[in-house]
């Protein structure tokens, strides 16, 4: 990220506020199975993309059937660390 990206990103963040930037979140990919399996085993995979940040989380799953309760687990926490909801 170049000098003036991020002072213009931290700008922002004062401007904004951090809850508009997180409610940007749009951007998912589910992936699996691959051929190579993850460290713990893990098939499959969850991208979420922040839209303003571009910052991105990456949930390795198990099953298909686990991708709900990940993004589920994700967004509390997301909720904990800056008390803001992801709409």
């Amino acid at each position: 990220m170049g000098v003036l990206h991020l002072c213009l990103y931290l700008f922002l963040i004062l401007l904004i506020g951090l809850h508009v930037l997180l409610s940007l979140i749009s951007i998912m990919d589910f992936f699996g199975p691959s051929r190579t399996a993850s460290l713990a085993g893990n098939l499959y995979a969850l991208v979420i993309v922040d839209d303003f940040s571009r910052y991105t989380w990456t949930l390795f799953l198990a099953s298909k059937n686990d991708a709900y309760k990940a993004f589920k687990k994700l967004a509390k926490v997301l909720h904990n660390e800056n008390e803001n909801r992801i709409k």
